[in-house]
């Protein structure tokens, strides 16, 4: 049986805009024993999505790490793939390529300094996320790759017992993304606009939201907050019913835009939505170099326009 194995290690919104390569590979080796190597927060939805045969975590020890090095140099030498598709493309998986892999070395996919299949296409730091993987693997010989999605998920949200118009606010941002985060007291706003409107605001996140979403609440006693008491799937459940959403860069934004919930994701300057932003005609970008900036009136217009059904954008 041909052994094929998947690197995708991170980070959340990475991993969610990978499901179409994801998909694409397990469709191009319908017969083949598919290994995915990833992180422990993506063990789950690795085991779920369905593309996948076996998932091997990587601790993403140091390098320096003899020991954790040699347990990576272990599993590819018991293994023996036929194929390998480096979706991370980072040094680190560079490294394994060169001086883990035995002898002969598999067919690899990505950017390893003498791998078989090289992602060579010069443009390739300027593509967004969906188009780098398209195009690598079409140099790899698969040439139909699906959007992204979760229609996979499955999960039942009626135990929150939301009411029907409700809109879920993303306050969050990952660990030092600080500057990606539009202040709470601006979500505050935005959500009194939301309550004039007959629309409840929904605040999402892990527990590290919590001070943003009772921020959010002092402004509009109205807000529901389900912060630290949703699962990632969850987040999927809640964007299929909710009737829009609004989030800054980060995982959960991309779970929900994943999820064809209508959305608005906020970005800075530290972070380029041509290249990392959800794609989709369900998304809606709005930029300002510093978000502290970005008025809730002027977000409030482009929602606006996604709850009456008007000016999707797709990007991509």
């Amino acid at each position: 049986m041909e052994k094929i194995l998947v690197i995708k290690l991170g980070a959340l919104g990475d991993f969610v805009q990978s499901t179409g390569a994801f998909e694409a590979i397990r469709q191009h080796h319908k017969m083949a024993d598919i290994t995915l190597m990833t992180t422990p927060p993506f063990e789950q939805m690795a085991k779920d999505c369905g593309y996948f045969d076996n998932v091997w975590l990587d601790k993403r020890r140091p390098l320096y790490d003899l020991r954790a090095l040699l347990r990576v140099r272990r599993f590819f030498r018991n293994n023996y793939f036929n194929r390998v598709y480096d979706l991370q493309c980072v040094s680190r998986t560079n490294t394994y390529f060169s001086y883990l892999l035995p002898f002969p070395k598999p067919q690899w996919s990505g950017l390893a300094s003498g791998c078989s299949h090289p992602h060579t296409d010069v443009n390739r730091p300027d593509l967004h996320t969906y188009d780098r993987h398209r195009n690598q693997l079409k140099l790899a010989g698969i040439s139909k790759v699906p959007n992204p999605h979760l229609d996979w998920v499955q999960v039942d949200v009626t135990k929150f017992k939301l009411p029907a118009n409700y809109v879920l606010l993303i306050p969050g941002a990952a660990p030092g993304g600080e500057s990606k985060k539009w202040p709470a007291e601006k979500y505050g706003e935005l959500a009194q606009f939301l309550v004039q409107h007959d629309y409840t605001p929904v605040v999402i996140g892990t527990q590290n939201e919590q001070g943003a979403a009772k921020t959010i609440q002092s402004i509009c006693s109205e807000v529901i907050d389900l912060t630290g008491k949703t699962s990632l799937y969850d987040i999927v459940g809640l964007a299929r019913k909710a009737k829009a959403a609004v989030g800054n860069d980060t995982g959960p934004t991309h779970m929900v835009a994943q999820s064809y919930c209508p959305i608005t994701v906020l970005f800075s300057k530290h972070s380029d939505p041509e290249l990392f932003g959800p794609a989709g005609n369900n998304v809606q970008i709005v930029q300002r170099d510093a978000l502290k900036d970005l008025a809730p009136e002027e977000v409030w217009g482009v929602l606006l326009t996604q709850l009456q059904g008007e000016g999707k954008v797709a990007m991509g």
